[in-house]
């Protein structure tokens, strides 16, 4: 994934930001899906899971100041 830029157009920065938060959901729900087999090594530790969860509010927080810059109408 490319690194978000001032120089993408919104609709690109949005597009980021969903595929962003889409793959972080993916790993949770593996995570998920693993717990209840008791042989398999765990998948995602609580200090992942919160560097997840850190980076799903980063993510929701650009989202807002794109849809504030928006409905402002600045491009």
């Amino acid at each position: 994934m490319s690194h978000l830029t001032r120089d993408n157009s919104k609709a690109e920065d949005i597009e980021e930001i969903v595929s962003a938060i889409h793959g972080i959901a993916r790993l949770v729900n593996e995570d998920l899906a693993r717990k209840p087999s008791a042989n398999t090594q765990p998948f995602l530790g609580e200090t992942e899971l919160g560097d997840l969860m850190l980076a799903v509010e980063h993510l929701c927080s650009y989202a807002e100041g794109i849809a504030e810059d928006i409905g402002e109408g600045k491009s």
